[in-house]
This record gives structure tokens, C-alpha cells and sequence, in this order.
């Protein structure tokens, strides 16, 4: 508005100009005696009067402007005076040039159309003095002043075309002046929030913690884009939405609940796009959340499912589909999935990373505490049999059932560690760890062949077959005195079956039996356990063969490559 009145205080001071060097015009002509005789006394009177009238309209420009704009009939004030000047005088006034003032302020605040308007009225009041001076139409055709007083008449018009035309471009140019600025005003404002958007969004990022995460997503929405409140949510199987946090008031989680899967949510996973609720949609929703200006946004992975949600409520500001915070928001959410899911995958790595310490631990204490126990155990046990003294041979028993039970003990401890892991792991990435490990402590070599389409199995399931397996394996390296050993699971529509085949020395099992071997008994016990099909071959020098097969019963498959 500023602009504009410095814009409008220029013109006037145009045409202030005009009138002042117009009227000094009239007065050297008075001088020089090129002017019509009339009464000193009127001549004076004429002059001082515009004079005056100058002076007024010079000092109250800024005043007289807003009053035209609002009453254009006071125009016809300026009008009169210039119909006065010209009567006067009659068609040889000195202030002809001084009538075309009026003209000239049309043009500026009324454009082409007000410009002409005025022209034609000054025009006419032109026509009208030259008839009141006693001149004659035909008089004026004989004098050949005719074609002049035409002429003179159209310079009106002409002043109304070349004046009003440049001020209706400068016009349309403030116009476009003003759309630039309010563009480069929403330009700022845009860069602005796409600013705090990147702060906000490296904050969440750098953060690996899904409910810091949660915590500061909220707080952001409340204190960047001004809302009054943000709720965040996770669907859970079934469709149902577990709210996490509701910021300001993590209270109005319990309120949330009580929607549970409504069909407002549960369209969020179908149609994967942002939606807008307000008076006119769901009344239950609205009712709940209490306010009728609200909008959803979808939480949503790289393979594009629907992890959760952000809903926006506030009946301060536009959340509307067409509004710059619905696009703003839109990105927010983005941007909130990408951290969710980076805390998430970090997550799984890390418990991937303890389950496979907690593998090598198990398998480390395996290998060495449990078997120095149970080297520990057959010392004892001969030292025993050797020994003449009933009190030392006492002693020796103690020690022996000692080292038994801190064995039982310490390779349940094992069971319980390998077993927390299981979930995440596949068997045959399993079997393949354990391959590995083996070929890292012997010069065992192993030749692994996995067949079929593998199934996830249930993490129960999957340790027991894993340890089943492990025992089976390091029975073959500390007793089989093998140098090759192959191992075959096939996944087929029965189960699951491992076939262990070693060229070791072998035992006769007839004569041996199993109840000495500590690892064939554990073997036999769990899948006996588990109601397994377990089968163990073994010849003297020629290996020993270990067979054992796994039912499924609703197991859901995938294909894993091998």
C-alpha cells in the first residue's frame, strides 16, 4: 500500500506541474498581449483564481487522490473550472492547455474508459464555449477556423489514448509487481519450512531409537508447522492401529484406541495415500478426536506396504488436499518412514550381530569348557578304579558328579543362549555358520548340499534341529577321526529331513551301544523328544551314517537360495 501511495504522489506531482507551467503559459501570453482584452479587474480575478485553485490542489494531493477514486463525480469540480476558463476567454483562451488537467487525471485513475469519458465531456464543454462567444458554426467555416477548433477538440481524445494507455501497463506492471513479490514472499516462506523440514528430518534421522524417533517427529510437527496435535501409529496384524504417541497429550492414545480398526484406517492401507477429513466426513472419527479439520498421512516402506501412520488434527490452519501443509506434511511423513525404517533395520542388525556372538560363544564353550569337563570326568573316572583308599575314592565321586552336573548345567545355559537367536535366522544360513565354524577348528572337510524349497520353521523347531545337528557334527571331529564329512537337508512337502554321512572309523553298535556315547544319546533323547525319525548306522572303519527326518504341519514356505 506503500508502494502505491508513493506511485500515486508522483503522478500528482506530474500533473501539479502541468497545471503550474500551463498557468505560467497563460500568464506570458497575458503579457506579450496574445490573449483576448477583458477588465483588468476580471483578468486578475481569473489568474489569482487558478492561481489559488493550483496552490490547493498541489498541497492536498495525497488527500484529493483517495477522495477522487472513491467520488469520480468530484472531477466535474475540475471540469467547471476549465469550462469557466474557456468560457472567458472564448476559443482564443490561454488556458486551453490547462483544460486538458482534468483529462489527464481520468486517464490515471480511471484508464482508457474514464480518460475518453472525460474527453468527451471537456470536448463537448469546448464545443459549448466556442458557441456561447457568438461565433458561429458557418462563421468559423468561413474564417477557416473550423478545421482548427476539430483538431483541438481531438487532442482530448489524444491525450486520453497516449496518456491512459501507458498508465494501464503501468498498472498491469505493479500488478505483476506485486504477484512477484508474493511469490518471492512464498518462495521464502517455502524455503523456510524446507529448512526446518531438513533440520527436523536430520534430527530423526541421526537418532536409532524408534520411540526418540516418535518423540521428536511429534514435537516437530507441534513446534515447526504450529499444529495442536500429532498422533503416530503402527498397524499391527488384523488392521488394527497401535497408537505410540500422541503429542501434546500422550493421554489421547488410550481415546485413539477405541477406533481400533475403523474403516477410515484400514482405507489408508489400501488407497497408500494421504486423506482429508472435515465437518462433512467421518462423523465417529471426528467425534473422537474432537476436532472436524483433520488429516491422515501414511507411513510407508520401500516395497510401498503401510507400516503405520501420522494423523494431523488442527482447526487453525489449512490441512486441506490443495494447501501448502498438506504437501509439506506429505513430505514430513516421507521422510518420518525413512527413519523409522533405518531404526528398524539397525535394529535387526544389531540383534543379528548378537545372535551370531552368541553362536560362536555357545559353540567356543562347546567345543572347549564342556569337553575339557567331560576329559575331566573320564580321568576321574579311571583314577577311581585305580584307587586302594575307600576315603580318596569318595572324594573322586563327588568331584566326578560335580563335573557331571556343572556339564548338564552349563550346556543348558548354552541351550537357552543359542535359542534366544533363532528367530531371525534361517536354518540354512545355520548349517551354513556352522560349516564355517567347523572349518576354521579341523581340517574336516565337509561337502553341504540343501535341496528343495525351505520353509520357515517355527524358532523352537529350528534350535532343536540346529543343536541336533551341531551335536552330530562335533561328535564327528573329536571322535570319527574323519577327513570328510557330507551333510544333506532336503526340504520337501513331508518335512524336513539331514542326512550325515562320515568316513571315520565307525563303531559297532551292537557291541558299543549307544548309552555311552554322550552326543548319539542327546541326539537320539531330543528327537525322541520331538517325535522325529531318527536313524544312526555305524560300522567298524567304514564311518558311521546318521539320518534324521522332521515333520511339518502348517508351515508356511519361501524359496531361499542356496
Amino acid at each position: 500500500m506503500a508502494d502505491l501511495k508513493g506511485k500515486t504522489s508522483g503522478f500528482f506531482i506530474f500533473i501539479n506541474s502541468f497545471r503550474w507551467l500551463t498557468w505560467l503559459l497563460a500568464t506570458a501570453l497575458l503579457l506579450i498581449g496574445a490573449t483576448p482584452k477583458l477588465p483588468l479587474s476580471l483578468t486578475i480575478f481569473v489568474f489569482t483564481s487558478v492561481f489559488i485553485y493550483n496552490l490547493l490542489f498541489t498541497s492536498f494531493s495525497r488527500r484529493i487522490e483517495p477522495l477522487l477514486r472513491r467520488y469520480p463525480i468530484m472531477i466535474s469540480i475540475d471540469i467547471a473550472i476549465c469550462f469557466f476558463l474557456l468560457v472567458i476567454y472564448g476559443w482564443r483562451s490561454p488556458f486551453y492547455l490547462y483544460t486538458f488537467a482534468p483529462v489527464l487525471v481520468a486517464s490515471f485513475l480511471w484508464r482508457i474508459t474514464g480518460g475518453f469519458l472525460i474527453a468527451g465531456i471537456v470536448a463537448f464543454f469546448y464545443f459549448l464555449s466556442v458557441s456561447l462567444t457568438g461565433m458561429t458554426w458557418s462563421e468559423l467555416k468561413e474564417q477557416n477556423f473550423l478545421d482548427m477548433h476539430i483538431a483541438q477538440v481531438f487532442d482530448y481524445f489524444l491525450i486520453a489514448i497516449f496518456f491512459s494507455y501507458p498508465t494501464l501497463l503501468m498498472t498491469r506492471l505493479n500488478k505483476a509487481n506485486d504477484k512477484l513479490k508474493e511469490s518471492q514472499i512464498d518462495l521464502e516462506e517455502s524455503k523456510q519450512r524446507l529448512s526446518s523440514l531438513q533440520g527436523v528430518s536430520a534430527t530423526i534421522q541421526s537418532s536409532l531409537d524408534v520411540d526418540q524417533i516418535l518423540e521428536k517427529i511429534a514435537s516437530a510437527l507441534i513446534e515447526e508447522i504450529k499444529i495442536s496435535r500429532a498422533s503416530i501409529g503402527f498397524f499391527k496384524k488384523g488392521g488394527e492401529v497401535d497408537w505410540k504417541i500422541s503429542f501434546p497429550d500422550n493421554r489421547f492414545c488410550e481415546d485413539l484406541g477405541s477406533l481400533k480398526s475403523h474403516k477410515v484406517f484400514t482405507g489408508i492401507t489400501i488407497r497408500k495415500e494421504p486423506i482429508y477429513l472435515d465437518a462433512s466426513g467421518n462423523d465417529e472419527v471426528i467425534s473422537v478426536v474432537g476436532h472436524k479439520n483433520i488429516a491422515i498421512f501414511p507411513l510407508l516402506d520401500q516395497e510401498d506396504a503401510c507400516l503405520g501412520m501420522i494423523m494431523i488434527d488442527d482447526v487453525n490452519i489449512d490441512l486441506s488436499s490443495e494447501s501448502d501443509n498438506f504437501e509439506l506434511l506429505t513430505l514430513f511423513a516421507l521422510h518420518t518412514s525413512i527413519a523409522i525404517q533405518n531404526a528398524w533395520l539397525y535394529d535387526r542388525s544389531e540383534r543379528l550381530g548378537v545372535e551370531r556372538e552368541r553362536n560362536r560363544i555357545s559353540m567356543d564353550m562347546h567345543d572347549s569348557v564342556i569337553q575339557k569337563l567331560y576329559g575331566m570326568r573320564l580321568i576321574v573316572d579311571s583314577c577311581i578304579n585305580e584307587a586302594d583308599n575307600d576315603q580318596l575314592k569318595e572324594k573322586l565321586i563327588l568331584i566326578q558328579k560335580t563335573a557331571a552336573e556343572a556339564s548338564r548345567e552349563l550346556m543348558d545355559t548354552l541351550d537357552d543362549l543359542v535359542e534366544e537367536g533363532f528367530e531371525e535366522i534361517d536354518f540354512s544360513q545355520l548349517i551354513h555358520n556352522l560349516k564355517k565354524r567347523v572349518l576354521e577348528i579341523s581340517d574336516l572337510k565337509i561337502d553341504l548340499e540343501i535341496s528343495g524349497e525351505e520353509k520357515i520353521l517355527p524358532k523352537m523347531m529350528k534350535k532343536d534341529l540346529f543343536l541336533v545337528a551341531s551335536e552330530a557334527v562335533s561328535n564327528v571331529v573329536k571322535h570319527a577321526k574323519a577327513d570328510l564329512l557330507r551333510i544333506s537337508i532336503v526340504f520337501d512337502s513331508v518335512g524336513v529331513s539331514i542326512d550325515l554321512t562320515d568316513n571315520g572309523i565307525g563303531f559297532d553298535s551292537k557291541q558299543v551301544g549307544l548309552k555311552k556315547g554322550h552326543g548319539l544319546k542327546n541326539i537320539t533323547k531330543r528327537s525322541k523328544k520331538k517325535g522325529w525319525i531318527t536313524i544312526i548306522e555305524s560300522t567298524e572303519d567304514k564311518g558311521t551314517k546318521i539320518f534324521i527326518q522332521a515333520p511339518l504341519k502348517d508351515i508356511d514356505h519361501h524359496v531361499v537360495g542356496i
